[in-house]
């Protein structure tokens, strides 16, 4: 709920879900712990915090990546990339490769088409 509350810019909405939850819930290393933090970094970043946004990624990245959980990893990074374009803060062409890999590697899956969907946003970004 809270991820398609942000994804809506709904971040009013979202804060009361937040609100309800523990910061052990957000700072757990399992799946859930993982895709909060990744939906708290997608909040930050849509409340207007890029840098405290891209922690939240970046530490939902690197505990996926311990935790060996490469589907995870890959989730967050494509909606990294999605925000980071859509601020248009960060050059994100070097990461760019990387998608393309995710998109051909789950195809068929949701995260393919959201790699693609990223792909396609930044291409249209660039001109």
């Amino acid at each position: 709920i809270i991820y398609s509350l942000c994804l809506q810019n709904k971040v009013e909405e979202a804060e009361k879900y937040f609100e309800k939850l523990k910061k052990e819930d957000i700072n757990c290393r399992n799946d859930a712990g993982i895709c909060l933090m990744a939906t708290k970094g997608l909040y930050m970043i849509r409340k207007g915090f890029s840098d405290v946004g891209r922690d939240y990624y970046m530490e939902s990245m690197k505990i996926a990546k311990e935790e060996g959980n490469s589907y995870l990893h890959n989730l967050a990074l494509v909606n990294f990339v999605r925000e980071e374009i859509l601020i248009g803060e960060k050059d994100v062409s070097e990461i760019i490769p990387s998608i393309e890999k995710i998109a051909k590697h789950y195809e068929g899956k949701n995260i393919a088409e959201e790699a693609i969907e990223v792909i396609e946003l930044y291409t249209s970004k660039k001109k």
